[in-house]
């Protein structure tokens, strides 16, 4: 399993890192070497000069039509690195995409491939593109690994590139090659032991869990040892409308806020407690969440695969029907909240047209 990475809106913090980590050898060499004055060469932006003006200046630039770029944080590790895409408008369904691990503790240990899951969720999930491709030094053989692994394949090679006077490959992948390869760098690939599961079946709270109403001890017993209890910081983002619901997560302890996008920004739609389970769109059709999905407060959840928790539901139909038709009786409540809540609304406005029809 990739570890668990968010991407961020850069602060000057970040750049003031991205500056400093360039400044290692290693790393700039890894990246795309020195300029001929000996300054490290970084796409997209000078973090030097990024640092000298206001912020709301290098904010609109990190956020144009043409340049996106976003800090990757790690669940336990803070800012390990950067993502970018490049678009152009020649092509808009065609953005180049880069990924910086500026801690050197940190390489081979799989943030990079996780921070790049997350770009090309965006490229294809959020920003419309279809394909992506990447500028790889031809030296730099643990990046194209990582770009291979995420489905691209080399399209061909330069003697130099704009970035770098040195071999380079460029690298490209498609919408459908990338989703054949996601599932399988996602999930976990263990799961929890009979004495884990045993501790986690005396917790009160696993009794009370919405989706696990009917459900004997050993049937939970099975679902839960597909998990992966995990801690989870305040402001961490679980899932993302648009995109594909990797997990369905148990809330053991701590509250998460569901928001949607409108045109007035992001609109909370109501915050789940603890034991409660989301986000239920992750097990249904395509799986694609119909909110986002972010942390109030520390939480521990139970991240349980979506694949495996349907499959699961599928080989043994004894968990699958009750699972399922807890699941339609949960939904059934929030839909009747929500048009309760509609009708009230609608109530109030009336009464308040009819009250400016009597002024």
């Amino acid at each position: 399993m990739i570890p668990p990475v968010n991407l961020r809106t850069v602060s000057d913090e970040d750049v003031s890192r991205i500056a400093r980590w360039l400044r290692d050898p290693k790393v700039s060499d890894s990246w795309f070497g020195v300029d001929p004055l000996g300054m490290p060469v970084h796409v997209g932006y000078s973090p030097q000069e990024v640092l000298g003006r206001y912020s709301d200046d290098w904010l609109t630039l990190f956020s144009s039509s043409w340049l996106k770029v976003m800090s990757v944080y790690a669940m336990q590790e803070g800012h390990v690195g950067e993502v970018q895409v490049h678009t152009d408008k020649d092509e808009p369904e065609r953005g180049e995409v880069f990924v910086l691990i500026g801690r050197r503790a940190l390489w081979h240990t799989g943030y990079g491939t996780a921070a790049m899951v997350k770009l090309l969720d965006l490229c294809f999930y959020t920003f419309g593109l279809r394909e992506a491709f990447a500028t790889v030094p031809e030296a730099n053989t643990p990046a194209i690994s990582l770009f291979q692994r995420l489905g691209f394949s080399v399209q061909k090679r330069q003697n130099t590139s704009r970035y770098r006077r040195q071999p380079c490959l460029t690298l490209s992948v498609r919408e459908q090659e990338y989703q054949g390869r996601r599932l399988w760098l996602v999930e976990p690939v263990s799961k929890l032991g009979g004495i884990a599961t045993s501790k986690i079946l005396q917790r009160d709270v696993i009794w009370r869990v919405d989706i696990f109403k009917n459900l004997s001890r050993e049937q939970r017993a099975k679902v839960i040892s597909l998990s992966s209890p995990t801690r989870v910081p305040a402001g961490w983002e679980l899932g993302k409308a648009g995109h594909p619901g990797d997990y369905l997560f148990i809330i053991m302890e701590g509250q998460a806020e569901l928001t949607v996008h409108s045109d007035f920004g992001e609109v909370t739609v109501r915050v789940a407690q603890k034991g409660e389970s989301l986000p239920l769109a992750a097990l249904l059709g395509s799986g694609a969440l119909i909110t986002s999905i972010t942390a109030m407060t520390e939480m521990e959840v139970l991240a349980i695969p979506r694949s495996r928790l349907v499959e699961l539901c599928l080989h043994i139909p004894a968990i699958g029907t009750v699972v399922y038709a807890n699941m339609a009786e949960i939904l059934a409540g929030r839909y009747k909240v929500a048009l309760g809540m509609f009708t009230s609304t609608t109530q109030r406005a009336k009464e308040v047209a009819g009250l400016w029809a009597n002024v």
